[in-house]
């Protein structure tokens, strides 16, 4: 039976009213004409600000997780939930920015029927592009990210039409419900992080291709719900990163890109401090952190502790 939903939006938040409140507008704003359902997954919210957004919005499903889960595990809680023929998980801290992102969507996977994954342009509040789909985690992209700051350098051009990508940042992320059927949910292993590269990798398996279609502009103003944490979410990067390793390319890649990272983190300490910024004491705590569990490598990236 065809469902009478064709768009599910799913948002995970986390105290951050003023942020998820800003996405949903831009969300109605966006899309004035079309059939979707917002499903908004309270990740253990402390403020009450779950319950706000739902006095403002009475027309989202509310989930709520009073102990709080991993954001795969919370966006999983939202599909099983969703109706819609095609999911989008959205990121509280981004907002739609051209006019009907929904719509146009659809035309793209009617256009295109072996994309099982679609995502828009992701740019900085300042206007400058943040990503344009993203290529898959290798050690040799590692070593030029971690050790040689290529990333934080490098111009992104955006094609004039649709392309096929490694993958899709879980930002903004639309997939079918059929691909979904077939590939399995999001990968609950990885609390957060790498959880999108990972369903990305699995559609590619099964026969799906990911696509970007750049016409769809999405504000995102990247860890708006994460900074009063940042040690913390640094940490849980760099494990899920390397889960990621260990899933595809072995333990040995994983390990060695474990101490990528530290050598990483350990050099944004005093580039940090030249640049004053406020960042550095995290920094230095998250490698403290992954240098006391580097003996419980194995056991981490397993998620036995």
């Amino acid at each position: 039976m065809k469902s009478d939903v064709l768009f599910s939006i799913i948002i995970v938040h986390w105290n951050t009213f003023a942020l998820t409140k800003r996405c949903l507008e831009s969300i109605y704003d966006k899309n004035k004409s079309y059939n979707f359902e917002i499903i908004l997954a309270d990740n253990g919210s402390t403020d009450g600000s779950g319950f706000h957004l739902h006095e403002y919005f009475p027309h989202i499903v509310l989930i709520r997780n009073e102990d709080g889960r991993g954001y795969a595990a919370a966006n999983n809680d939202g599909i099983r939930k969703a109706r819609g023929e095609f999911i989008l998980l959205m990121n509280s801290d981004a907002f739609m920015k051209s006019e009907n992102p929904l719509q146009q969507l659809d035309r793209t996977f009617l256009q295109y029927p072996k994309a099982g994954i679609i995502g828009g342009v992701l740019f900085f509040p300042d206007g400058k592009v943040q990503a344009c789909g993203r290529s898959f985690l290798t050690f040799k992209r590692l070593i030029k990210q971690q050790l040689l700051f290529r990333s934080r350098f490098a111009s992104i051009t955006v094609p004039e039409r649709p392309f096929v990508t490694d993958y899709i940042d879980g930002a903004f992320l639309a997939i079918k419900r059929s691909a979904i059927d077939k590939i399995g949910l999001l990968n609950e292993e990885y609390d957060l992080y790498a959880e999108d590269m990972d369903w990305c990798l699995r559609a590619w398996q099964c026969g799906y291709q990911v696509m970007v279609q750049p016409s769809i502009a999405v504000t995102h103003l990247r860890g708006g719900s994460t900074r009063l944490r940042f040690a913390e979410v640094l940490f849980s990067n760099i494990i899920n990163n390397c889960r990621f390793m260990q899933k595809f390319q072995g333990e040995q890649h994983a390990k060695l890109s474990y101490d990528v990272y530290l050598l990483g983190t350990l050099m944004r300490i005093p580039l940090s401090l030249l640049r004053r910024s406020p960042l550095a004491r995290d920094y230095y705590r998250a490698f403290c952190r992954c240098l006391f569990m580097r003996r419980k490598l194995y056991s981490l990236l397993r998620g036995a502790l």
